[in-house]
């Protein structure tokens, strides 16, 4: 069991940083309706110091980010951290980060998209609960936000409710309890030959994508069995995919069929999450059970 996470319950105070892109410099506005959505669910914020500026591909060099995160997490007036948006170069930070701290002192880290990558790095070199959840200026930040986003992030925080919610579908149905990674599967690849890539063995890869022709999900499906990860799965759920067109009249639905024909496990598909307006909180690196009888997908231990 990893140890529990910092409790985040009214009047706590979540930190924002940017992880990569200068996204927040780009869209002040999505920052300010971000912070004022999360203000109006009883939550008190906090900006990292670079947060708003713009240096090249980042908002300061990602030494500095880590270190911002590293500061932020060492408060105890600070109970949990939310990545502002994206940045597919987050995966310069990792060298950078103090595991040990985060092992130490465990905080929700919250984040959606590329944050994939810090996710899975910190769950699995610090063994704690990361989140893959809406992240301040594409959720929070936006105007026509889906209540359901909001109500799902408050009921699994603040609330502390371990029914994560319904899989809408299974592709193959069947029972499944492991221990959770993934995100966003493009992101997700980026850690693949480094230490960072999280323990697979007996897990549950929940996924998703966005942008992406179904030859070329077929193609970081097939990467993933080479590398050995599908096979030691028990269970695997497929996310929302955005603008994830067919190929040579291949949908990836008939592509997830294809790769894992060989497996006999659970195969939910469709679960809100990712790309997608609506969104469900995904814990990586914590126990999960998955059902196709249920069509639920729950915490086994609250982190």
């Amino acid at each position: 069991m990893t140890a529990k996470n910092k409790k985040i319950e009214c009047g706590s105070t979540v930190a924002i940083v940017n992880v990569a892109a200068p996204e927040p410099a780009e869209f002040p506005d999505r920052i300010s309706e971000g912070i004022r959505k999360l203000e109006n669910i009883g939550l008190r914020v906090v900006q990292a110091r670079h947060l708003m500026e713009s240096r090249g591909l980042f908002s300061a060099s990602p030494e500095s980010i880590a270190q911002e995160i590293n500061e932020l997490w060492s408060r105890d007036d600070v109970d949990a951290i939310i990545c502002a948006g994206g940045g597919i170069a987050a995966n310069a930070l990792l060298p950078y980060l103090d595991y040990d701290l985060f092992r130490k002192n465990p905080k929700a880290l919250i984040g959606a998209s590329n944050p994939t990558i810090l996710l899975n790095a910190v769950a699995k070199r610090s063994g704690i609960t990361t989140y893959h959840g809406p992240s301040v200026i594409w959720d929070f930040g936006d105007r026509d936000q889906p209540q359901f986003t909001i109500d799902n992030f408050v009921n699994f925080f603040l609330r502390e409710r371990s029914d994560l919610g319904e899989v809408p579908e299974f592709l193959v149905e069947g029972e499944a309890h492991g221990r959770s990674f993934g995100g966003n599967l493009s992101s997700l690849l980026l850690l693949a030959g480094t230490e960072y890539f999280p323990h697979h063995d007996g897990g549950i890869l929940i996924w998703e994508d966005i942008g992406e022709s179904a030859d070329r999900i077929y193609a970081k499906l097939v990467q993933l069995d080479e590398m050995g990860v599908l096979q030691s799965l028990c269970g695997m759920i497929v996310g929302e995919l955005a603008n994830c067109e067919p190929k040579a009249g291949i949908d990836c639905r008939e592509v997830v069929l294809d790769v894992c024909s060989k497996y006999k496990y659970p195969i939910g598909w469709g679960l809100p999450f990712g790309h997608t307006p609506r969104k469900t909180v995904v814990p990586i690196g914590a126990t999960i059970a998955l059902s196709s009888k249920s069509r639920r997908l729950s915490l086994s231990e609250l982190d």
